[in-house]
């Protein structure tokens, strides 16, 4: 009985096994067998360097794969557009048939490319690295990632500038050349843009700008060149901050779009500083959301101190201004000795442009100085002088038929007073009120000033010259 009983059990043991393992043949067609999904590919690129007609840029690539491993790129090389991208996986796809289908494969993840330059600015050279990962069972990325190579035939960053009172009034475009007055207080501002944002979508453009306002730059570096500072050795660059690894200030690209100078002398900072007249320059350099900054040649902002006077010669006219010369200028003076017919004695002849002069005969020429009102005093006490110099070129003729020209050198300088303080003020009481007449009397302007003053008609032409200078009541 034992033994029937045991053999029963093993039979029904052996016939469960059976069913199973024909069930489980029977079901096993319609199992659903797993499929490889292929890998995503990122790429991104360094800032490029432009040398000696060669464009070089790093770039630098990765891929993922959710179902096994990378275990190589392909990379290559295209002219399909501008501007610089990353591909995310929100970005639309680009087609393997749309690059460059014959793929250089590697290992590596990063190289640099060597780009040379067309020998002028070419719109249509914009270089395309592509790259697309290859996972271990054989996929490629549908949608290779790709880097526009920027820099090539666009300048990237470029700033625009504006001069106006400290306050910010009277903001007017300034442009590289331009002139300040001198020991005039200005602000100087500024808006950038960049070519490197034409491409980009506007969502993309505030993805990667972080730094307000939205232009596409991440910030803007400064540098004053009258700043006694050996840019080789030495970062002369501005603003600074704090950098704990060195222990010394670096500068950086901030965002800073306006600077003020009292240009004053109040401080020896470049600022406050009075700028001396002739030309100064200030270096300006921005950084963008794909890394160009303004080129070399383009950073410097230069600015003249100090307006040129004005001159006017006197040419068929008296002095409007000094009212007892009664000469009309230009004239010539003939010196006749006494044994001449006639006798000794000297005659003024005015002359026109043009006109011809005896032989031994004194030219008298007058011009009028006025220094430009936009430049400041050094001081309340100062005076206003103009430095005169002359010279003059002349045609002669010869034995009185053949022309011979002749000419000199400037003479030397010349300084002639301007208004006093004092005349300033009594100039500003005369013009203000209507007792100008008792300063007449009092003796308290100069001689030509109350010549002019006392006529109606020119003491408008004076008061309107002390308004310019900004003497005037306001």
């Amino acid at each position: 009985m034992k033994a029937i009983a045991d053999t029963f059990r093993w039979l029904v043991l052996l016939s469960s096994v059976s069913v199973l393992w024909v069930a489980g043949c029977e079901d096993g067609d319609d199992l659903v067998q797993p499929q490889n999904q292929p890998p995503d590919t990122y790429v991104l690129g360094d800032v490029p360097v432009t040398s000696a007609g060669r464009l070089s840029v790093r770039i630098f690539w990765y891929g993922t794969d959710v179902d096994g491993e990378v275990v190589r790129f392909g990379w290559a090389l295209a002219d399909t557009g501008n501007g610089a991208s990353r591909k995310g996986r929100n970005d639309p796809p680009i087609r393997r048939d749309d690059i460059l289908p014959a793929w250089s494969w590697t290992t590596a993840t990063e190289t640099t490319f060597v780009f040379t330059l067309p020998p002028a600015p070419d719109p249509a050279f914009n270089p395309v690295v592509s790259v697309v990962a290859v996972d271990d069972d054989g996929a490629m990325d549908p949608t290779p990632a790709a880097w526009y190579v920027l820099g090539t035939s666009e300048a990237g960053p470029a700033l625009v500038f504006q001069k106006s009172a400290l306050d910010g009034t009277g903001a007017l475009p300034f442009a590289d050349g331009d002139t300040i007055g001198f020991g005039e207080s200005f602000r100087l501002s500024w808006e950038g843009s960049t070519s490197s944002t034409a491409f980009l979508p506007a969502e993309a453009i505030a993805r990667l700008d972080t730094v307000a306002p939205l232009d596409g730059l991440l910030g803007v570096k400064y540098r004053f060149g009258w700043e006694e500072c050996d840019g080789q050795y030495r970062d002369c660059w501005r603003p600074r901050r704090f950098d704990e690894a060195s222990g010394d200030s670096i500068s950086y690209f901030a965002g800073v779009y306006t600077l003020a100078f009292p240009n004053d002398g109040s401080d020896d900072g470049p600022t406050q500083l009075r700028l001396a007249s002739g030309r100064h320059q200030i270096l300006f350099n921005a950084l963008d959301i794909v890394g160009l900054q303004i080129p070399e040649a383009s950073q410097p902002l230069n600015l003249v101190v100090n307006f040129d006077p004005q001159t006017r010669m006197l040419v068929g006219e008296t002095d409007p201004f000094n009212t007892d010369d009664l000469h009309v200028y230009p004239y010539y003076l003939v010196y006749y000795p006494s044994w001449a017919p006639g006798g000794e004695r000297v005659e003024e002849h005015a002359f026109a442009p043009g006109d011809t002069v005896p032989d031994r005969a004194v030219v008298v020429m007058k011009a009028l100085g006025r220094d430009d009102p936009r430049d400041q005093p050094l001081s309340a006490a100062e005076d206003w002088e103009v430095l005169f110099q002359g010279k003059f070129d002349a045609v002669g003729a010869l034995g009185g038929s053949v022309p011979f020209p002749f000419a000199t050198n400037y003479s030397e300088g010349h300084w002639t007073p301007g208004w006093t303080p004092a005349e300033r003020e009594n100039l500003r009481i005369a013009c203000d009120s209507t007792s100008w007449a008792t300063l007449l009397d009092a003796g308290k302007l100069p001689r030509n000033y109350a010549a002019v003053l006392a006529s109606k008609q020119m003491s408008a032409v004076f008061c309107e010259m002390a308004e310019e200078k900004g003497y005037s009541k306001d």
